[in-house]
């Protein structure tokens, strides 16, 4: 707005009934103005094609780099940072193969992401092996040190999975910040991968979510 251009007005009334459908019979004006503004941000979410191993080999850990600035490309520090990883899909097959044929891509069970079964307006357990695919916890997310971006106005976030469920899950990591007024929000989408030396013997090998092509089945 202009400076000193929005002024606020009260309404009241006795009752309810007075105000209501926004009437305004009674009103006062705020002696002061107020300017409004935004400071517009923009947010991005790398990565590269690395890995590392994780928890003495058991998992595997991606690196993300996540950096904020204002409208004139102005890094960001201090920025409060908020990160989530969703599962949106999960891969059936009768075995692991390299070329990712015969597969079955199945949407997550966990319509609402609420964490429990429901059943309704429609049984969320699509399997019927009485548990929700994938889990939660088959992909985690974090913070590698702050929440916050630094004098760069960059923070690292790492996503982490076990080394089974490698190739048998697509992920997608949220960043989403708030600097005065103005939000921004980042999302990309990824499959969850392993390192060249574990594909002769790795415990990816055995599918995670059953081998028969239907996501109905819960063999």
């Amino acid at each position: 707005s202009p400076t000193n251009g929005v002024r606020i007005r009260a309404c009241y009334g006795r009752t309810d009934a007075e105000i209501a459908g926004s009437a305004c019979p009674e009103s006062q004006n705020l002696r002061t103005t107020v300017t409004v503004a935004d400071s517009p941000l923009s947010i991005t979410l790398g990565d590269d094609n690395t890995m590392e191993a994780g928890n003495n080999g058991l998992t595997y850990i991606k690196d993300f780099d996540v950096a904020v600035a204002d409208s004139a490309g102005y890094a960001i520090s201090g920025a409060v940072l908020s990160v989530s990883v969703d599962i949106p899909k999960y891969r059936k097959a009768a075995a692991y193969n390299s070329t990712f044929d015969q597969e079955k891509w199945c949407d997550n069970e966990d319509v609402n992401r609420n964490g429990s079964i429901d059943v309704s307006p429609a049984n969320e357990d699509v399997n019927g092996n009485g548990k929700l695919e994938p889990r939660k916890a088959d992909v985690v997310v974090y913070f590698a040190g702050s929440n916050k971006t630094d004098e760069s106005g960059r923070a690292r976030v790492k996503v982490e999975w076990a080394q089974n469920f490698a190739t048998w899950l697509k992920y997608k990591v949220k960043v989403t910040t708030s600097v005065a007024g103005s939000e921004g929000t980042v999302d990309k989408e990824f499959q969850t991968q392993f390192l060249k030396e574990d594909e002769e013997n790795g415990a990816f090998r055995i599918p995670q979510y059953g081998y028969v092509l239907n996501c109905s089945s819960s063999y």
